[in-house]
């Protein structure tokens, strides 16, 4: 199970270490995506499977279906991590979420996000809403 909040780097080969605390839940083969308010997704292939099975069951005669499908699946590459423990993301990756050198990878249970400091920091400030008033939505 993934969660917490860690403050990590990018290297100029565009690296990033995963954390001490995800290292069992996030080795050899994973998929990094784009995820929603422009951070990255990090999935085992397991759990990307999973996801692909949905994806792959959705109307193709639906244009946001489409859409969607292809947002979400066009930016998706598979990683392996490396003998120190890093991952090595796209170029294209790294500019969708505006990641330079300091960057904050949290756990959201199945996958890890990726955030640029700037974005996660902007994120937090952007009046979401509070748990209290997220709690009436989410079943727990």
């Amino acid at each position: 199970m993934l969660v917490g909040e860690y403050n990590c780097t990018i290297d100029s080969s565009r690296r990033v270490s995963v954390p001490v605390a995800y290292k069992k839940d996030l080795e050899g083969s994973l998929v990094v995506s784009r995820g929603f308010e422009k951070c990255l997704y990090v999935f085992r292939k397991s759990d990307w499977e999973e996801i692909a099975n949905k994806l792959a069951h959705q109307s193709l005669t639906n244009t946001t279906s489409r859409q969607f499908v292809r947002a979400f699946t066009s930016g998706s590459f598979e990683v392996e991590v490396d003998v120190k423990g890093r991952i090595c993301l796209t170029q294209k990756l790294v500019d969708y979420a505006n990641l330079d050198k300091d960057c904050i990878i949290i756990g959201s249970l199945n996958h890890a996000e990726i955030w640029s400091e700037k974005n996660y920091e902007e994120y937090l400030n952007s009046g979401i809403p509070t748990m209290e008033e997220l709690s009436k939505v989410v079943d727990i």
